[in-house]
């Protein structure tokens, strides 16, 4: 019986030694990547044994000396935000790690600025130099500089993604066009933008070139604003994220949300569109810096301006049959 109770400890120890507890950790303010304090942590609690880093749309991390040659382990990271290098210096991922731009961007300059998975290159700044839009590096991508991929080859493609509100309830309606293995859509919830919880779990199609349409239904949601977002997941357990909706209370929701990000206009649509859309950004001395006519326009749009100078710019978008928004950005 001693020898029993003497094997029990040990194993309790071994398993104690080895086990690990992961976190999700996101970026609080724009900052040093190596910086603890530009980091809000929290314990991950979705069964994934990997630590999570997410960089949302209002911050820029900076990759700085700090992180050189530093290894992070097996990671997940979410950029709808930024990633800035300094100097050269390298954010270096194990071979299971992922690496994902939601409507995010990358900005390096120097060959020694560079992102690798696996000990392959997956971004270089010298080659690479300005990275935006949805795309997503792992082990199956290529090297730089092909060392990242579309969303559109993942196995689901979101075609919309749209939220209404009646009272205090509030409908979110998505479409894709194609899934391959598609497991399920986690929906997620947050009241400050930072922490986000999982409220429902719907099924996906698995594999289909159909268009398949989906829905859910929050109800008596009180709080002065709600932030939604979709999160895919394959049988294989990868996933993307979609982009994120806003409401707040006592607002009706917004056709389109206009905002820049850098160097970059976005123009994030909640309503199906069917008519091209003609989108013109316009300088403060009334120039006319860009004008594109976006046919059968998605839910998400990007407009890159790479020669656009810091500051203040005006986005008219409209489709021509009378409906039109007008949005001051800064760039």
């Amino acid at each position: 019986m001693k020898k029993f109770y003497s094997t029990l400890v040990l194993l309790t120890i071994a398993v104690m030694s080895f086990s690990q507890t992961y976190k999700i950790y996101t970026a609080k303010k724009t900052g040093l990547w190596s910086d603890v304090g530009s980091w809000k942590v929290d314990p991950r609690t979705d069964g994934v044994a990997k630590n999570k880093y997410v960089v949302p749309n209002a911050y820029t991390m900076i990759i700085d000396n700090g992180i050189n040659d530093a290894a992070l382990g097996n990671v997940e990271i979410f950029v709808s935000g930024g990633l800035l290098f300094l100097s050269n210096n390298t954010l270096s991922l194990t071979n299971n790690s992922t690496l994902q731009l939601s409507g995010g961007l990358i900005l390096g300059l120097l060959p020694g600025q560079q992102i690798t998975i696996g000990g392959v290159v997956k971004y270089q700044g010298g080659l690479d130099g300005f990275m935006s839009g949805s795309l997503i590096a792992d082990n199956t991508t290529g090297a730089s500089p092909a060392g990242f991929k579309a969303f559109a080859s993942l196995p689901v493609n979101f075609t919309s993604f749209y939220i209404n509100k009646s009272g205090d309830n509030i409908q979110l309606s998505w479409s894709t066009d194609k899934e391959i293995n598609n497991s399920h859509f986690d929906v997620e919830r947050s009241f400050n933008g930072l922490d986000w919880q999982k409220i429902a779990v719907i099924d996906g199609a698995g594999n289909s070139n159909n268009n398949n349409n989906y829905s859910y239904h929050d109800k008596s949601v009180t709080s002065p604003v709600v932030y939604y977002r979709l999160r895919q997941v394959d049988i294989d357990g990868r996933a993307v994220y979609s982009s994120i909706k806003t409401i707040r209370s006592g607002e009706a929701v917004s056709a389109v949300r206009i905002y820049g990000s850098n160097k970059n206009v976005v123009i994030d649509l909640n309503t199906s569109i069917k008519n091209n859309l003609v989108v013109s950004v316009v300088n403060t001395n009334g120039q006319v810096i860009s004008k594109q006519t976006i046919s059968n326009p998605s839910y998400k749009i990007n407009i890159h301006l790479q020669n656009a100078s810091t500051g203040t710019y005006i986005v008219h978008v409209t489709d021509n049959k009378g409906w039109s928004e007008v949005k001051k950005v800064i760039l």
